[in-house]
């Protein structure tokens, strides 16, 4: 089996490894439209709050805001967005928040706060406040039903217990070292990356107890996903990894066996099988009866699988040979190619649309696939010229905001076509910006009122409803 290498944990590092990154979609046949139905306009809520490090939805409709030149709550109504800085205690970069009764606990690089509204219906300035901890930085918050708000820090695990208006904090029993993130492994229970390895912590008596569950290396975790009646699927920098509990006891190890070797990509089949790309080949994965099996299946010579994307009626990926369609009807497994990886080059963004075509956004433009088509394949969109795509935002209405190199667009299905209008409005360069599940400081927020808040490099950024004005 392959050696797993050790990847670096600093989430400083990783925060701005994300930053790099691209994200996109793509959309076939454009139109160009002109009507206001449902119309969305891009424009720069502010660019005086400078680069954008973390946002979180908060209760009542506002959108806390971590950014350069300060901390902020964002709100909108009728199309505006309104910013109020935040008072009291002066905050490092945030990496996470946690609703509590009467306000929210916020972890940042320089410690443990909690915030607080002002005003009584919610819309007042935000007040921040230190709470006394040895936490020093702060990167995860994760409720433990029964116990409190567990706190992942770089001087191990604490809890926190109480309203807004006193909160305390206490060390968790057990040695993690400095914690890196927090995942749900069941009701009760919450699994914890740390510096010391992985670990479990439950709620016992309203207190919460960590126990050891090994010492797999599975660096960063990009994806989890529950795998009924066997335990929690870990897609990870190295590899994909499951959680699993037997006995009462919780271990972390190698997704795969002997026989698959190191497992590099899981998709998940229509049928409720898994398809697998390992170092040995490719797989199916049967987790039917409580118990895991690996069968092999003949496939496509690809050395590497980054992604694989569940469409209508199968998995959609691309590897070093191209792109290709796995679909797994009656038992057996086929591979249809539906075109060169080398026009798209890296892929990061994928939307289904109600048709069935599937919409990819990669650093060469905008591309379709229409998989359920008996000569499907890949084709690109040449006009209007995006450029790379960095962002997509499903919006109400079956609608996509599309940020791309050259605009901003919302993309709809229109009678089998689909049409594409620009809405930055002039809002011009925006420098780096990611919305990615993965990196909770960066997605976007959609408020009451259907404006969307995302963060840039260069300030903060809204798609609100209503047609732009054109310059």
């Amino acid at each position: 089996m392959r050696a797993h290498v050790a990847v670096p944990r600093d989430h400083r590092a990783m925060a701005l490894r994300a930053l790099t990154v691209f994200f996109a979609i793509s959309l076939p046949g454009v139109a160009h439209s002109q009507d206001n139905a449902g119309a969305s306009c891009v424009i720069a809520a502010s660019r005086e709050t400078g680069s954008v490090y973390h946002t979180a939805a908060l209760p009542g409709g506002s959108v806390l805001v971590s950014a350069e030149k300060g901390l902020y709550l964002a709100r909108a109504r009728d199309g505006q967005v309104a910013l109020t800085a935040a008072t009291g205690a002066k905050l490092a970069p945030v990496t996470s928040t946690h609703a509590i009764a009467g306000g929210m606990l916020i972890g940042a690089f320089n410690g443990l706060f909690v915030g607080q509204s002002s005003g009584r219906d919610a819309s007042g300035a935000l007040a921040v406040k230190a709470v006394p901890s040895d936490t020093e930085a702060v990167f995860a918050l994760h409720d433990l039903p029964g116990a409190g708000v567990l706190i992942g820090a770089a001087s191990g695990t604490f809890l926190a217990k109480g309203q807004a208006a006193a909160v305390t904090v206490t060390r968790v029993e057990g040695d993690t070292g400095r914690v890196f993130e927090m995942m749900p492994l069941s009701k009760n229970a919450v699994l914890i990356a740390a510096e010391k390895g992985w670990f479990v912590a439950r709620s016992t008596n309203g207190k919460a107890t960590l126990a050891p569950a090994g010492k797999a290396d599975a660096g960063y975790a990009r994806t989890t996903r529950e795998v009924p009646g066997i335990g929690l699927l870990i897609e990870a920098q190295a590899g994909w990894f499951l959680a699993r509990e037997q006995g009462g006891a919780v271990t972390v190890a190698a997704f795969g066996d002997a026989t698959t070797g190191h497992v590099g990509s899981v998709g998940d089949l229509p049928n409720g099988r898994m398809l697998l790309h390992t170092e040995k080949g490719w797989f199916i994965g049967d987790s039917s009866g409580g118990k895991l099996a690996f069968t092999g299946v003949s496939g496509p010579d690809a050395p590497k699988v980054d992604r694989m994307v569940a469409v209508r009626d199968g998995l959609l990926f691309s590897s070093g040979p191209g792109w290709f369609v796995a679909r797994d009807k009656d038992g057996k497994v086929t591979f249809t190619k539906v075109g060169s990886f080398e026009t798209t080059n890296m892929a990061f963004h994928f939307h289904q649309l109600p048709g069935g075509a599937v919409l990819i956004g990669a650093l060469k433009g905008l591309f379709v696939i229409r998989p359920s088509e008996a000569d499907a394949s890949l084709a690109k969109i040449e006009a209007p010229d995006t450029g790379y795509i960095f962002m997509m935002r499903e919006l109400a209405g079956r609608r996509l905001l599309v940020g791309a190199q050259r605009d901003f667009f919302t993309a709809r299905e229109e009678n089998g076509k689909v049409v594409l209008t620009p809405v930055g409005n002039g809002v011009g360069d925006t420098g780096r910006l990611v919305d990615v599940p993965r990196y909770p400081g960066f997605l976007s927020h959609e408020l009451p009122d259907g404006t969307v808040l995302f963060g840039a490099q260069k300030g903060l950024m809204a798609a609100v409803p209503k047609a732009c004005l054109r310059q």
